[in-house]
Protein backbone atom coordinates (compact mmCIF):
# COMPACT_ATOMS: atom_id res chain seq x y z
CA UNK A 1 0.00 0.00 0.00
CA UNK A 2 1.37 3.34 -0.97
CA UNK A 3 1.87 6.03 1.52
CA UNK A 4 -1.40 8.06 0.42
CA UNK A 5 -3.23 4.97 1.13
CA UNK A 6 -3.03 5.23 5.13
CA UNK A 7 -3.63 9.00 4.83
CA UNK A 8 -6.69 8.48 2.60
CA UNK A 9 -8.48 5.76 5.20
CA UNK A 10 -7.37 8.05 8.58
CA UNK A 11 -9.45 10.70 6.60
CA UNK A 12 -12.76 9.02 5.59
CA UNK A 13 -12.13 7.31 9.40
CA UNK A 14 -12.31 11.13 10.50
CA UNK A 15 -15.61 11.50 8.17
CA UNK A 16 -17.26 8.79 9.22
CA UNK A 17 -17.13 9.41 13.51
CA UNK A 18 -16.69 12.61 13.29
CA UNK A 19 -19.23 14.08 10.53
CA UNK A 20 -20.11 17.21 12.67
CA UNK A 21 -16.71 18.42 12.11
CA UNK A 22 -16.49 17.57 8.50
CA UNK A 23 -20.48 19.07 7.76
CA UNK A 24 -20.33 22.40 10.86
CA UNK A 25 -18.46 24.95 8.86
CA UNK A 26 -19.17 23.98 5.30
CA UNK A 27 -22.46 24.91 3.68
CA UNK A 28 -25.10 22.49 4.66
CA UNK A 29 -28.00 21.06 2.69
CA UNK A 30 -30.85 23.44 2.73
CA UNK A 31 -29.49 26.22 4.68
CA UNK A 32 -31.12 25.83 7.50
CA UNK A 33 -30.50 26.48 11.51
CA UNK A 34 -32.11 23.08 12.10
CA UNK A 35 -30.49 21.06 9.25
CA UNK A 36 -26.96 22.14 10.90
CA UNK A 37 -27.52 20.85 14.29
CA UNK A 38 -28.64 17.54 12.49
CA UNK A 39 -25.27 17.64 11.42
CA UNK A 40 -23.54 18.83 14.37
CA UNK A 41 -25.06 16.08 16.42
CA UNK A 42 -25.44 12.92 14.40
CA UNK A 43 -25.05 10.55 17.37
CA UNK A 44 -27.99 12.21 20.02
CA UNK A 45 -29.76 13.55 17.10
CA UNK A 46 -31.89 15.05 20.19
CA UNK A 47 -35.32 16.48 19.50
CA UNK A 48 -34.86 20.58 20.63
CA UNK A 49 -35.88 20.91 23.73
CA UNK A 50 -37.11 24.47 23.83
CA UNK A 51 -37.29 26.10 20.40
CA UNK A 52 -38.67 29.13 19.00
CA UNK A 53 -38.40 32.44 16.71
CA UNK A 54 -37.75 35.19 19.61
CA UNK A 55 -37.43 38.84 19.73
CA UNK A 56 -34.75 40.17 22.65
CA UNK A 57 -35.91 40.54 25.34
CA UNK A 58 -38.27 37.42 24.92
CA UNK A 59 -37.71 34.26 26.74
CA UNK A 60 -38.53 30.77 26.59
CA UNK A 61 -39.24 28.19 29.51
CA UNK A 62 -39.79 24.48 30.18
CA UNK A 63 -39.46 23.07 33.16
CA UNK A 64 -37.41 19.52 33.90
CA UNK A 65 -37.08 17.30 36.70
CA UNK A 66 -33.82 15.44 38.18
CA UNK A 67 -33.24 12.71 40.32
CA UNK A 68 -30.53 13.00 43.59
CA UNK A 69 -27.27 13.47 42.27
CA UNK A 70 -28.19 13.56 38.31
CA UNK A 71 -26.80 16.18 36.45
CA UNK A 72 -28.46 17.87 33.13
CA UNK A 73 -26.68 20.08 30.55
CA UNK A 74 -27.91 22.76 28.42
CA UNK A 75 -26.78 23.96 24.89
CA UNK A 76 -28.31 27.04 23.12
CA UNK A 77 -27.54 28.02 19.42
CA UNK A 78 -29.40 30.78 17.61
CA UNK A 79 -28.91 31.53 14.01
CA UNK A 80 -27.31 34.53 12.66
CA UNK A 81 -29.72 37.72 13.72
CA UNK A 82 -29.53 36.52 17.53
CA UNK A 83 -26.72 38.56 19.21
CA UNK A 84 -26.62 37.49 22.73
CA UNK A 85 -28.48 34.65 24.48
CA UNK A 86 -28.44 33.61 28.48
CA UNK A 87 -29.48 30.51 29.57
CA UNK A 88 -30.93 30.03 33.70
CA UNK A 89 -32.23 27.16 35.91
CA UNK A 90 -34.82 28.37 38.94
CA UNK A 91 -37.31 27.17 41.10
CA UNK A 92 -40.54 26.34 40.35
CA UNK A 93 -41.24 29.77 41.85
CA UNK A 94 -38.97 31.85 39.82
CA UNK A 95 -35.67 31.67 42.09
CA UNK A 96 -32.42 31.94 40.11
CA UNK A 97 -30.20 28.91 40.65
CA UNK A 98 -27.73 28.81 37.86
CA UNK A 99 -27.16 31.31 34.89
CA UNK A 100 -24.56 31.26 32.51
CA UNK A 101 -21.80 33.35 32.59
CA UNK A 102 -20.47 33.26 29.52
CA UNK A 103 -22.92 35.55 27.64
CA UNK A 104 -23.08 35.03 23.62
CA UNK A 105 -24.30 34.26 20.84
CA UNK A 106 -24.18 30.87 21.97
CA UNK A 107 -24.75 29.10 25.42
CA UNK A 108 -24.04 26.29 27.54
CA UNK A 109 -24.95 25.24 31.72
CA UNK A 110 -24.54 22.54 33.07
CA UNK A 111 -26.83 21.99 36.38
CA UNK A 112 -26.72 18.97 39.27
CA UNK A 113 -29.48 18.24 42.02
CA UNK A 114 -28.67 17.46 45.68
CA UNK A 115 -32.18 16.08 45.58
CA UNK A 116 -34.87 14.84 43.76
CA UNK A 117 -37.12 17.92 42.34
CA UNK A 118 -38.04 19.84 39.86
CA UNK A 119 -36.89 23.09 38.11
CA UNK A 120 -37.45 25.69 35.13
CA UNK A 121 -35.06 26.33 32.65
CA UNK A 122 -35.64 29.75 30.68
CA UNK A 123 -33.70 30.76 27.34
CA UNK A 124 -33.81 34.88 26.65
CA UNK A 125 -32.41 36.58 23.81
CA UNK A 126 -31.06 39.54 25.36
CA UNK A 127 -30.10 41.32 21.94
CA UNK A 128 -31.34 40.37 18.64
CA UNK A 129 -33.52 38.55 17.20
CA UNK A 130 -34.36 34.78 15.13
CA UNK A 131 -34.53 31.07 15.17
CA UNK A 132 -32.86 29.14 18.57
CA UNK A 133 -32.71 25.63 19.90
CA UNK A 134 -31.70 24.61 22.96
CA UNK A 135 -30.89 20.86 23.75
CA UNK A 136 -30.88 18.88 26.89
CA UNK A 137 -27.83 16.53 27.23
CA UNK A 138 -27.94 14.07 30.43
CA UNK A 139 -24.68 12.85 30.92
CA UNK A 140 -22.41 15.64 30.73
CA UNK A 141 -20.51 17.42 27.94
CA UNK A 142 -16.96 16.27 28.29
CA UNK A 143 -17.25 14.23 25.45
CA UNK A 144 -19.28 16.32 22.96
CA UNK A 145 -16.02 18.52 22.06
CA UNK A 146 -15.90 18.60 17.98
CA UNK A 147 -19.70 18.33 18.64
CA UNK A 148 -20.27 21.08 20.15
CA UNK A 149 -17.82 23.11 18.39
CA UNK A 150 -19.76 22.50 15.36
CA UNK A 151 -22.51 23.71 17.19
CA UNK A 152 -20.98 26.84 17.76
CA UNK A 153 -20.50 26.98 14.31
CA UNK A 154 -23.64 26.67 13.47
CA UNK A 155 -24.54 30.65 14.76
CA UNK A 156 -22.54 31.37 11.53
CA UNK A 157 -24.87 30.21 9.06
CA UNK A 158 -28.81 29.06 9.43
CA UNK A 159 -32.10 30.87 9.42
CA UNK A 160 -32.28 34.24 8.17
CA UNK A 161 -34.27 36.97 9.56
CA UNK A 162 -37.40 36.47 8.07
CA UNK A 163 -37.79 32.76 6.78
CA UNK A 164 -41.11 31.31 6.44
CA UNK A 165 -40.86 29.56 10.51
CA UNK A 166 -43.71 29.55 13.15
CA UNK A 167 -43.07 32.51 15.56
CA UNK A 168 -43.49 30.43 18.96
CA UNK A 169 -41.99 33.54 20.95
CA UNK A 170 -43.59 36.93 21.78
CA UNK A 171 -45.09 38.05 18.76
CA UNK A 172 -47.77 40.37 17.94
CA UNK A 173 -51.28 38.95 18.18
CA UNK A 174 -53.25 38.17 15.14
CA UNK A 175 -56.44 40.36 14.15
CA UNK A 176 -58.62 37.28 15.64
CA UNK A 177 -56.98 37.36 18.68
CA UNK A 178 -57.32 40.89 19.16
CA UNK A 179 -60.78 41.18 18.83
CA UNK A 180 -61.46 37.86 20.98
CA UNK A 181 -59.61 39.71 23.64
CA UNK A 182 -61.77 42.63 23.47
CA UNK A 183 -65.10 40.58 22.90
CA UNK A 184 -63.71 38.91 26.54
CA UNK A 185 -62.68 41.68 28.16
CA UNK A 186 -65.09 44.65 27.04
CA UNK A 187 -65.85 45.90 30.80
CA UNK A 188 -62.02 46.21 31.10
CA UNK A 189 -61.61 47.95 27.44
CA UNK A 190 -64.74 50.05 28.29
CA UNK A 191 -63.43 51.35 32.12
CA UNK A 192 -60.89 54.08 30.56
CA UNK A 193 -58.06 52.05 30.15
CA UNK A 194 -54.90 53.08 27.80
CA UNK A 195 -54.09 50.61 25.63
CA UNK A 196 -50.34 50.33 26.60
CA UNK A 197 -48.48 48.42 23.35
CA UNK A 198 -49.49 45.60 20.72
CA UNK A 199 -51.15 42.57 21.93
CA UNK A 200 -48.76 39.96 22.39
CA UNK A 201 -49.46 36.03 21.61
CA UNK A 202 -47.36 33.24 22.85
CA UNK A 203 -47.57 29.37 21.81
CA UNK A 204 -47.22 27.39 25.40
CA UNK A 205 -47.31 23.82 25.23
CA UNK A 206 -49.12 21.10 28.07
CA UNK A 207 -47.06 21.47 31.34
CA UNK A 208 -44.52 24.35 29.20
CA UNK A 209 -43.70 27.81 30.87
CA UNK A 210 -43.38 30.41 28.70
CA UNK A 211 -42.07 33.62 29.49
CA UNK A 212 -41.91 36.96 27.48
CA UNK A 213 -40.59 39.92 28.98
CA UNK A 214 -41.45 44.20 28.59
CA UNK A 215 -40.26 46.92 29.75
CA UNK A 216 -42.09 50.05 31.44
CA UNK A 217 -40.65 53.08 32.12
CA UNK A 218 -43.21 55.04 33.99
CA UNK A 219 -45.01 53.66 37.28
CA UNK A 220 -48.95 52.98 37.70
CA UNK A 221 -51.17 49.98 37.45
CA UNK A 222 -52.00 47.45 34.99
CA UNK A 223 -54.66 45.21 34.21
CA UNK A 224 -53.04 42.45 31.52
CA UNK A 225 -55.71 40.83 29.87
CA UNK A 226 -55.44 36.97 28.18
CA UNK A 227 -57.13 34.38 26.43
CA UNK A 228 -56.02 31.25 25.44
CA UNK A 229 -56.94 29.13 22.18
CA UNK A 230 -59.76 26.24 22.19
CA UNK A 231 -57.30 24.03 22.61
CA UNK A 232 -55.60 25.38 25.77
CA UNK A 233 -57.74 23.87 28.37
CA UNK A 234 -56.37 25.72 30.89
CA UNK A 235 -53.27 27.84 31.75
CA UNK A 236 -51.56 29.94 34.91
CA UNK A 237 -49.99 33.38 34.03
CA UNK A 238 -48.06 35.48 36.58
CA UNK A 239 -46.42 38.75 36.15
CA UNK A 240 -42.69 38.29 37.19
CA UNK A 241 -40.16 41.35 38.21
CA UNK A 242 -36.26 40.38 37.16
CA UNK A 243 -35.55 39.17 40.48
CA UNK A 244 -38.10 36.95 40.16
CA UNK A 245 -40.59 37.55 42.70
CA UNK A 246 -44.01 37.53 41.56
CA UNK A 247 -46.26 40.56 41.77
CA UNK A 248 -49.55 38.48 40.66
CA UNK A 249 -50.62 34.92 39.97
CA UNK A 250 -53.92 34.21 38.47
CA UNK A 251 -55.40 30.53 36.74
CA UNK A 252 -57.40 30.72 33.68
CA UNK A 253 -61.59 30.39 33.89
CA UNK A 254 -63.29 30.15 30.56
CA UNK A 255 -60.02 30.20 29.00
CA UNK A 256 -59.31 33.97 29.81
CA UNK A 257 -57.42 35.79 33.23
CA UNK A 258 -56.71 38.84 34.54
CA UNK A 259 -53.25 40.40 36.07
CA UNK A 260 -53.96 43.48 38.20
CA UNK A 261 -50.74 44.87 39.58
CA UNK A 262 -48.77 48.15 40.31
CA UNK A 263 -45.53 49.04 39.80
CA UNK A 264 -43.27 52.56 41.62
CA UNK A 265 -40.40 52.12 39.71
CA UNK A 266 -39.57 51.50 35.74
CA UNK A 267 -37.71 48.21 34.98
CA UNK A 268 -38.28 44.88 33.48
CA UNK A 269 -40.47 42.51 33.63
CA UNK A 270 -42.15 39.65 32.43
CA UNK A 271 -45.29 37.78 31.59
CA UNK A 272 -45.54 33.95 32.40
CA UNK A 273 -47.90 31.70 30.92
CA UNK A 274 -47.66 27.91 31.89
CA UNK A 275 -49.78 25.31 30.17
CA UNK A 276 -51.34 22.80 32.36
CA UNK A 277 -54.37 20.83 30.25
CA UNK A 278 -53.79 21.11 26.69
CA UNK A 279 -51.61 23.14 24.02
CA UNK A 280 -52.20 26.68 22.33
CA UNK A 281 -51.77 30.23 22.15
CA UNK A 282 -52.72 32.66 24.51
CA UNK A 283 -52.89 36.47 23.53
CA UNK A 284 -52.60 39.54 25.97
CA UNK A 285 -52.59 43.11 26.43
CA UNK A 286 -52.04 45.27 28.42
CA UNK A 287 -54.25 47.87 29.83
CA UNK A 288 -52.86 50.87 31.89
CA UNK A 289 -55.29 52.70 34.70
CA UNK A 290 -54.54 56.04 36.22
CA UNK A 291 -54.74 56.25 40.09
CA UNK A 292 -57.22 58.64 41.62
CA UNK A 293 -55.05 62.05 42.89
CA UNK A 294 -54.89 62.08 46.71
CA UNK A 295 -53.28 60.38 49.20
CA UNK A 296 -53.40 56.57 48.76
CA UNK A 297 -55.75 54.33 51.18
CA UNK A 298 -54.19 52.88 53.85
CA UNK A 299 -53.37 49.18 53.55
CA UNK A 300 -54.85 49.21 49.38
CA UNK A 301 -51.51 47.68 48.17
CA UNK A 302 -50.93 44.56 45.48
CA UNK A 303 -53.63 43.71 43.14
CA UNK A 304 -56.30 45.29 45.28
CA UNK A 305 -54.54 48.46 44.38
CA UNK A 306 -54.53 47.85 40.70
CA UNK A 307 -58.56 47.14 40.61
CA UNK A 308 -58.98 49.90 42.69
CA UNK A 309 -57.69 52.50 40.02
CA UNK A 310 -59.96 50.25 37.47
CA UNK A 311 -62.61 50.84 39.33
CA UNK A 312 -61.90 54.34 39.89
CA UNK A 313 -61.68 54.88 36.03
CA UNK A 314 -64.34 53.09 35.31
CA UNK A 315 -66.80 54.91 37.39
CA UNK A 316 -65.41 58.17 36.38
CA UNK A 317 -66.14 57.02 32.70
CA UNK A 318 -70.11 56.72 34.18
CA UNK A 319 -69.85 60.06 35.87
CA UNK A 320 -68.94 59.13 39.78
CA UNK A 321 -65.69 59.70 41.63
CA UNK A 322 -64.56 56.97 43.76
CA UNK A 323 -64.92 57.25 47.52
CA UNK A 324 -63.17 54.73 49.52
CA UNK A 325 -65.39 53.83 52.27
CA UNK A 326 -64.92 50.37 54.38
CA UNK A 327 -62.40 47.54 54.94
CA UNK A 328 -64.21 43.75 55.16
CA UNK A 329 -62.78 40.88 56.28
CA UNK A 330 -64.75 38.66 55.13
CA UNK A 331 -64.91 34.78 55.74
CA UNK A 332 -66.89 31.97 54.02
CA UNK A 333 -70.96 32.11 54.64
CA UNK A 334 -70.05 35.72 56.59
CA UNK A 335 -72.94 38.67 55.82
CA UNK A 336 -71.28 41.93 56.60
CA UNK A 337 -73.96 44.70 56.79
CA UNK A 338 -72.43 48.16 56.08
CA UNK A 339 -74.03 51.57 56.96
CA UNK A 340 -74.26 54.52 54.10
CA UNK A 341 -75.69 57.42 54.62
CA UNK A 342 -77.25 59.44 51.74
CA UNK A 343 -78.45 62.65 51.18
CA UNK A 344 -82.05 63.40 48.90
CA UNK A 345 -82.37 62.41 45.49
CA UNK A 346 -78.53 60.97 45.95
CA UNK A 347 -77.33 58.18 43.43
CA UNK A 348 -74.29 56.13 44.08
CA UNK A 349 -72.43 53.13 42.42
CA UNK A 350 -71.21 50.34 44.68
CA UNK A 351 -68.25 47.72 44.21
CA UNK A 352 -65.46 46.32 45.87
CA UNK A 353 -61.94 46.34 44.87
CA UNK A 354 -60.12 42.82 46.36
CA UNK A 355 -56.49 41.48 46.15
CA UNK A 356 -57.98 38.71 45.86
CA UNK A 357 -59.55 37.81 41.91
CA UNK A 358 -61.39 34.16 42.69
CA UNK A 359 -63.16 35.64 45.38
CA UNK A 360 -65.51 37.72 43.87
CA UNK A 361 -68.45 38.95 46.43
CA UNK A 362 -72.49 39.90 46.67
CA UNK A 363 -73.70 42.96 47.28
CA UNK A 364 -77.16 43.70 48.18
CA UNK A 365 -78.80 47.13 49.20
CA UNK A 366 -81.49 47.39 51.50
CA UNK A 367 -82.86 50.73 52.92
CA UNK A 368 -83.68 51.48 56.55
CA UNK A 369 -87.19 49.77 56.66
CA UNK A 370 -85.45 46.54 55.51
CA UNK A 371 -86.61 46.78 51.80
CA UNK A 372 -84.35 45.28 48.62
CA UNK A 373 -83.20 48.13 46.63
CA UNK A 374 -80.46 46.81 44.62
CA UNK A 375 -78.95 43.18 44.06
CA UNK A 376 -75.58 42.04 42.32
CA UNK A 377 -74.86 38.14 42.52
CA UNK A 378 -71.81 36.15 42.08
CA UNK A 379 -71.61 36.04 38.68
CA UNK A 380 -68.71 34.74 36.60
CA UNK A 381 -68.35 38.28 35.30
CA UNK A 382 -64.37 39.82 35.72
CA UNK A 383 -64.82 42.28 36.88
CA UNK A 384 -68.13 42.59 37.85
CA UNK A 385 -70.79 45.62 36.98
CA UNK A 386 -71.42 48.34 40.03
CA UNK A 387 -74.27 48.06 41.41
CA UNK A 388 -76.32 51.43 41.23
CA UNK A 389 -78.52 52.95 43.62
CA UNK A 390 -80.64 56.02 44.08
CA UNK A 391 -83.51 57.28 46.99
CA UNK A 392 -85.84 59.70 47.10
CA UNK A 393 -85.44 60.91 50.18
CA UNK A 394 -82.42 60.60 53.17
CA UNK A 395 -81.73 57.74 54.08
CA UNK A 396 -79.16 55.29 55.99
CA UNK A 397 -78.61 52.09 53.49
CA UNK A 398 -77.32 48.77 54.56
CA UNK A 399 -74.98 47.48 52.28
CA UNK A 400 -74.65 43.56 52.58
CA UNK A 401 -71.54 41.91 51.33
CA UNK A 402 -70.91 38.02 51.05
CA UNK A 403 -68.24 36.02 49.33
CA UNK A 404 -68.24 33.77 47.32
CA UNK A 405 -64.70 32.03 48.33
CA UNK A 406 -64.26 29.30 51.36
CA UNK A 407 -61.21 30.93 52.29
CA UNK A 408 -61.26 34.16 53.85
CA UNK A 409 -60.28 37.31 52.03
CA UNK A 410 -60.30 41.39 52.05
CA UNK A 411 -62.62 44.01 50.36
CA UNK A 412 -62.51 47.59 49.66
CA UNK A 413 -66.14 48.87 50.05
CA UNK A 414 -65.86 51.76 47.05
CA UNK A 415 -68.35 54.26 46.92
CA UNK A 416 -68.84 56.45 43.60
CA UNK A 417 -70.47 59.47 44.33
CA UNK A 418 -72.17 61.46 41.27
CA UNK A 419 -70.53 64.63 40.11
CA UNK A 420 -72.22 67.40 40.86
Amino acid sequence: MSMRAPTLVALLLMAVFHPAQAHATEPWQDGSLGACVEAALPALRPEPFVSGFLFAPAAKSRGFALTAGACAAFVAVGAPGIELVELGVHTDDGATLATDVHLGATARLEYCSAANQSFVLTAQVKAGRGSLHVFRIDGGLRALHSELAALDACHRGGDVIGAPLANIGAEPATVEATETLAARNADDLDAGAAVVGPPVKVEVEEHETVRARFQREEPGCFVVIAGGSRTLHEFTASIERRDGAILVRARSERRRLRLPFCIDAPGTFALSVHGTSGRGDVAARWLRFREPSGPRVPGLEGSARAEFARLAAQLASAGFVARPHAWMHLRSRDRLAVPLSLAAGACVALSAAQPDADASVEIAVESANGHLLAFRNRTWRTPPAPVHVCVERADTLRVIVTPSSVRPTLALLVVGEALP
